[in-house]
């Protein structure tokens, strides 16, 4: 029964998704709304990843501006944002108002901050992750990986495409990126002991950054391995 109620919330959050025309990139720079086409970041930008598997689409908000709405399982891209510090909420679509989880973060000038939430809903289980980096181009024919590890209670992971993995990735924590040739790449995450958890076949665009998330909840036996681009 709670994993057909979570399947119901998840397939309602993918049609409110579809209906508002994506993530809900309310800045400038790159925008997920209707196309996958990528554009440069310029300047401050902040990114919400939603990585909790039976979670409502989150609004990412600050002083009554809605940065970002994100939804388990969509691709967001960065938005504009002024640097400095801020008090970040982070509310459920379903709940406007009420606060999930109550954030500061100081918003380096130029810099790139991803926010990701992981944890289960249904257990009031929910964390924050704040990684900040800079947004450094790359160079043509070459295109970066990394990996962030977010479910609760999950043991270290690895990243690996071909030959070239990242090194062992706690809970919590985003792996330093490792250089590939742009193309058809088979991205697997294993276990530190070196079991398969995810194998997956994705196209690594030229002098894209791409962050694979490892979401879901071992509660409720769920693991996605999620693709997030940048084009810095």
């Amino acid at each position: 029964m709670v994993k057909q109620n979570v399947l119901g919330l998840i397939l309602v959050s993918l049609l409110i998704s579809a209906c508002s025309g994506g993530g809900g990139d309310t800045g400038s720079g790159n925008s997920n709304s209707g196309s996958t086409k990528l554009s440069r970041t310029r300047g401050t930008g902040i990114r919400l990843i939603n990585a909790s598997f039976d979670s409502a689409p989150l609004v990412l908000t600050s002083a009554g501006k809605d940065f970002q709405t994100s939804t388990f399982g969509i691709e967001n891209f960065f938005s504009s944002a002024q640097s400095g510090p801020q008090a970040f909420s982070i509310e459920s679509v379903f709940s406007r108002g009420l606060s999930k989880l109550d954030l500061t973060a100081t918003l380096e000038k130029d810099l790139e901050t991803t926010v990701v939430v992981s944890g289960d809903d249904s257990r009031s289980s929910f964390a924050a992750h704040v990684f900040t980096e800079p947004s450094s181009p790359l160079a043509a024919g070459s295109a970066a990986l990394k990996v962030i590890n977010a479910i609760p209670g999950q043991a270290a992971i690895v990243l690996r495409s071909g030959t070239t993995a990242t090194t062992a990735t706690s809970y919590g924590a985003q792996s330093e990126s490792i250089i590939v040739t742009p193309g058809v790449h088979t991205i697997e995450v294993l276990s530190a002991s070196g079991s398969i958890l995810q194998a997956r076949v994705f196209q690594i665009e030229d002098k894209t950054e791409n962050t694979f998330v490892l979401a879901g909840s071992r509660a409720l036996g769920a693991r996605v391995l999620m693709p997030f681009r940048d084009l810095d």
